[in-house]
């Protein structure tokens, strides 16, 4: 027998069947987390009109971006606190892949915290692969890491294989990779998410415009900004 202090904190004793019990309980536990680390999940086409969250949007064209940004609340996700200065040092380093590298688990683990706040939902739109090819594929796959050339290599058929160009994504290491595509700008890719609103446009330069459905509503995301060091501006 093993004495253990209870949720009650009264000791109790849990015999050798129990103790067993428990036990088997974690290794099914984390042998289904093996299971699902080694299953890659593949990117679904939808028809969802995310974009009609953003009720006042009546002409869905190419300039979504200039009229989302007009008629809603609106933020740049970035690094630095301010606006940066072209003469001053800080800009410099935003010339340096490593700098950028270093500073892109921030915004993954902001994106991450995102997901998981919208019941680990995103939607996503990437016109672009509509047509791509295999030149345009080689130099996706070069930037990335090994582990995300995997993932993104299990897309391909799904992508390929319909005129679609609207996604939704409900696996955090898709979500990751795509969201790295923005970072080293190899993809054009808007993310939406839909229990919070929230638009995520593409990145230059590790400065990313957020827009919101509501002023609330930025107030919430820039908690979770501020959480893993960075900025609203």
């Amino acid at each position: 027998m093993e004495v253990v202090l209870g949720k009650d904190g009264i000791k109790k004793e849990i015999g050798i069947k129990e103790k067993k019990e428990k036990g088997h309980t974690i290794k099914m536990a984390k042998d289904l987390e093996i299971k699902n680390m080694n299953t890659i999940v593949k990117i679904e086409p939808t028809k969802i009109l995310y974009r009609e969250k953003f009720d006042k949007v009546k002409n869905l064209n190419n300039d979504f971006f200039d009229y989302v940004v007009e008629q809603y609340p609106s933020k740049i996700l970035d690094m630095f606190e301010d606006t940066l200065k072209e003469d001053s040092e800080e800009i410099k380093l935003l010339d340096s892949q490593y700098f950028k590298l270093i500073n892109e688990e921030k915004y993954l683990n902001f994106i991450v915290e995102v997901f998981e706040k919208n019941n680990s939902t995103c939607y996503v739109e990437i016109a672009t692969f509509k047509n791509y090819d295999n030149d345009f594929l080689l130099k996706i796959l070069n930037e990335l890491d090994i582990v995300d050339k995997y993932i993104l290599l299990k897309q391909i058929d799904v992508i390929s294989s319909t005129l679609e160009t609207r996604y939704i994504v409900k696996d955090k290491f898709l979500l990751k990779m795509l969201f790295k595509c923005i970072l080293r700008e190899l993809i054009p890719i808007e993310f939406y998410f839909l229990e919070k609103p929230l638009i995520v446009f593409n990145n230059f330069d590790m400065s990313i415009p957020l827009v919101f459905k509501n002023k609330e509503d930025i107030w919430f995301y820039k908690e979770i900004a501020e959480k893993h060091s960075l900025f609203f501006r």
